[in-house]
């Protein structure tokens, strides 16, 4: 068999090789200028001064320009493109920081920053022109003037006039926000009252949502303070900005009044369609007039329109996200055995598969903590959350309004979460417990608390030394690692029998928590809580409420929630900002919890006031430690981020302080992916031969041939490297069929379908079997559009010999066979003399055998004669 088999090769190697590959479907991408979003809703504002919450801000930044942005290396892999630290042009063309004060600011400036702002961008209304400096300082003066309950004024106010907040007891106080921002025919300035403010903070500050720009006369229009654009209504008079100041609802978010209606006019990349709250569905559309111009730099296409769903079902979300009616999709951690294919063999990050289709980054590291709040003193009015009345004293059917203010009780509820199963079962793993606001990513944090390394044992211990933690950058220390809560429902009961002199054990209590609609990882932590409290005294109640988001914020306004879960998302990576809203009085959620202690207030601003690093770290070091003694919040998570999308989108990268994707760096293509199946053809034949490749092509979305599409013709010597050596245009069949001949050795060749068409017209003679220049069409392609995705066809590998080499190696397996059968010989004839011996010894057996025999017979017939 072996012998023709040999001759077989032989045969075949003397002939031409043809490899038909089969046909491919060339896959259609799904509204190739549309991307859908289907995540969980959503928005509460489209006023960038109101704005405070990430669903909104993800609609802002898209709609609004601010003076700078973050800036992107697109050198990087998407994970880490988007930075932090750095920043690019956007309305401003170019700045100075930190500039002595100018001549004309206020005596009690310490600094001034200048920035150039841009000639010539539109509004998304023409009918107000451009963007004019005065905008500008109108944007920055209404953001100040409206100063709502709960939003992101203070941290504007804070390095300009070093408060947290208007105040109108101070009658100069509308001269200051005045002079806080200036304008000329060309520049902005800001004048900071604030020493040392870090520049950093400030210009990350102004590169987010909330310092976004409008007309002003836009803006006054529509129910807003009316600025320097119409001094006849004395806008600089604490008479006319108070009538401004923290309204029930934003005039943007309400127009015209008492409708709802959600307007803008701002100068980014796309305009505001549609936001319908009812249905959960906003969109936006291209912005033709962008200044930056379409495709963005960089980029090799855009996005027309985006279209937000929010859908809460997780199940509804995922048949989209399957089926590819939406292209980005949010995936609850809970789910994700759902979606990573090879679960079950616990892959790393880098060992996932996902369905055909399906891209995940996952990994992502976030500047996101979720915690656990207190109400220290609730509104009791119309408030449905706390029970029955009376609310001024304890008892089984409700709570007061000081029900939290008693530290035993915070420390009982914080004993009573199973952090470790929580993470285990909702996070499956990619989460961590911090021990305070300073989560890992800030500044300091390894000096704080023991990152990313064990749990101290117990965690609310503070051991005696060395500590595992590293020395200041002066050499002193090291600092005991702040310590943390964990899962005790015996230390809880204990807490819950201490509160109020036991009182509260014999009363119990009930209450309700709320969670925003679809957030399951909020939900499951609020059940899991009112588990646990729950099994500890039969007259321990809690009630666990959904509600959407927008409704949520208002209650946290409203000062109505009890005991409430919410997450926060760094507006800059420095501890202050996290300092400041977990404790500082007058900060975010502590205000709101009605939390505040002088010393604590005192600790946070000499925080931000300090350049000494040594100094700095041991103050949010006692902040920590403090934390840990009263118990505002308990954090609850810091978990890994991932992003899905299908793979047919181009361009998202991260930014960890982003509120959600810039759709401006987007669009939808194809890239070319290494091939990761394995070789299905191989080909070997003689030096000087060709080798035919032929495929064929389809839409199927129509269900015709996919012809006039380039496919590049690639070569490679390691199945690695590839290198376009031609070009070939599907003919009317969408077929392609050409002869290559190889070079000597081992070489690699496949075809890649482009999914873009060739430039018309092509005659006939130039389809299917001509290879043409690939350098020629790997230029269009820059400048062209996609029609339909890549596609791969499996590698040949294809080894070419010269006819010494084919011969041996054909006649190879005959000498083989001679050669066995030569052994085999000799093997047979040693047999045969082995059995001959054994022959000629067994005869002489038989024969002493038989004499023996007779010998026998004759001796028992001689016996039987005798008797």
């Amino acid at each position: 068999m072996k012998r023709a088999v040999g001759l077989l090769v032989l045969l075949v190697l003397m002939l031409p090789a043809q490899v038909s590959i089969q046909n491919v479907a060339a896959q259609e991408i799904p509204r190739p200028k549309d991307l859908v979003v289907a995540s969980i809703w959503g928005p509460e504002t489209v006023d960038p001064a109101w704005c405070y919450d990430t669903a909104s801000a993800e609609v802002i930044q898209n709609i609004y320009d601010t003076l700078i942005r973050f800036a992107v290396n697109r050198s990087l892999p998407p994970e880490k493109q988007g930075l932090t630290d750095k920043f690019e042009p956007c309305l401003a063309t170019e700045w100075v920081i930190a500039a002595p004060p100018h001549p004309d600011a206020p005596p009690y400036t310490n600094s001034t920053y200048y920035f150039k702002i841009r000639e010539g961008v539109k509004w998304h209304d023409s009918k107000y022109g451009t963007v004019k400096p005065s905008d500008v300082e109108y944007s920055f003066e209404r953001w100040m003037v409206l100063d709502r309950s709960g939003g992101p004024t203070w941290m504007i106010y804070e390095p300009l006039l070093e408060a947290h907040g208007a105040d109108w007891s101070d009658p100069e106080w509308p001269e200051k926000i005045d002079h806080a921002v200036e304008s000329n025919a060309t520049h902005v300035w800001f004048n900071l009252k604030a020493p040392n403010y870090p520049p950093m903070i400030f210009m990350q500050i102004l590169a987010q949502s909330w310092a976004s720009v409008m007309p002003n006369e836009w803006a006054y229009e529509h129910g807003c303070w009316p600025g320097e654009a119409h001094p006849e209504e004395n806008p600089y008079t604490n008479e006319t900005m108070t009538k401004y100041y923290d309204p029930e609802v934003s005039p943007l978010d309400d127009w015209p009044p008492g409708t709802g209606g959600r307007i803008e006019c701002g100068s980014g990349p796309y305009k505001l369609a549609v936001l319908d709250s009812i249905e959960h569905i906003w969109k936006i559309e291209r912005f033709p007039d962008y200044w930056k111009g379409w495709p963005a730099p960089g980029c090799e296409g855009y996005l027309e329109t985006v279209t937000f769903y929010g859908i809460d079902e997780w199940g509804t979300r995922k048949t989209m996200f399957l089926a590819g009616d939406a292209d980005f999709c949010y995936v609850p951690r809970a789910h994700l055995p759902e979606l990573v294919t090879n679960w079950e063999e616990k892959p790393s990050w880098e060992e996932e598969e996902y369905p055909a289709g399906i891209r995940c980054f996952p990994g992502l590291p976030t500047l996101i903590e979720s915690n656990l709040f207190f109400n220290f003193k609730i509104e009791t009015a119309g408030n449905k959350y706390i029970g029955d009345p009376p609310y001024d004293e304890l008892h089984e059917s409700g709570i007061p309004s000081w029900f939290f203010s008693d530290v035993n009780v915070r420390k009982a509820f914080a004993y009573a979460f199973d952090y470790d199963t929580y993470i285990k079962d909702v996070f499956l793993g990619e989460a961590k417990q911090p021990a305070t606001p300073h989560v890992e990513g800030l500044a300091y944090d390894k000096y704080i608390w023991d990152v990313g390394k064990s749990d101290l044992n117990p965690p609310d211990t503070v051991l005696p030394p060395p500590y595992d933690q590293p020395l200041l950058p002066n050499g002193s220390g090291p600092l005991p690692p702040v310590p943390k809560y964990y899962h005790d429902l015996e230390k809880a009961e204990n807490y819950f029998k201490a509160a109020y002199d036991g009182e509260l054990w014999e009363k119990g209590f009930t209450f309700s928590i709320l969670y925003n609609t679809g957030n399951e990882a909020r939900e499951t932590a609020a059940r899991m809580l009112k588990e646990a409290v729950e099994s500890l005294n039969p007259k321990f109640h809690i009630n666990v409420i959904e509600v959407d988001w927008p409704t949520y914020l208002n209650e946290l306004v409203a000062k109505r929630l009890t005991l409430f879960i919410i997450g926060w998302l760094a507006d800059y990576p420095d501890p202050h900002n996290w300092y400041y809203p977990y404790m500082y009085s007058e900060g975010t959620f502590a205000y709101f919890q009605s939390y505040g202690d002088p010393e604590v207030d005192e600790l946070v601003l000499q925080g931000v006031r300090e350049t000494d690093d040594n100094k700095r770290i041991e103050i949010y070091w006692k902040l920590g430690n403090k934390y840990f003694e009263d118990v505002p919040s308990v954090p609850l998570y810091q978990d890994a981020g991932r992003h899905w999308e299908r793979t047919w989108v181009a361009g998202w990268y991260y930014n960890p302080i982003y509120p959600g994707p810039y759709f401006y760096h987007l669009w939808k293509g194809w890239y070319t992916p290494t091939p990761t199946a394995p070789l299905k053809i191989k080909a070997s034949i003689l030096h000087g031969s060709s080798i035919r490749l032929s495929s064929e092509f389809f839409n199927p979305a129509t269900k015709k041939p996919a012809s006039g599409f380039i496919v590049f013709v690639q070569k490679s010597l390691d199945n690695k490297t590839w290198t376009n050596v031609g070009a070939l245009i599907t003919d009317k069949d969408g077929r392609v069929d050409i002869s290559i001949t190889p070079p000597l050795g081992t070489t690699y060749y496949r075809l890649n379908f482009t999914g873009y068409k060739a430039p018309t017209p092509v005659s006939d003679e130039l389809t299917g079997t001509v290879l043409l220049n690939a350098k020629y069409y790997e230029k269009w392609i820059e400048k062209a559009q996609r029609n339909l995705l890549s596609q791969i066809v499996s590698p040949v590998k294809v080894e070419t010999k010269i006819l010494e080499d084919i011969l041996s190696s054909a006649l190879s397996p005959i000498r083989e066979d001679v050669d066995a059968l030569s052994d085999k010989v000799t093997s047979l004839t040693s047999e045969v003399e082995k059995l001959q011996g054994t022959i000629s010894s067994q005869s002489n057996m038989l024969y002493a055998s038989i004499g023996i025999a007779i010998i026998a017979i004759i001796i028992a017939l001689v016996a039987i004669v005798k008797k």
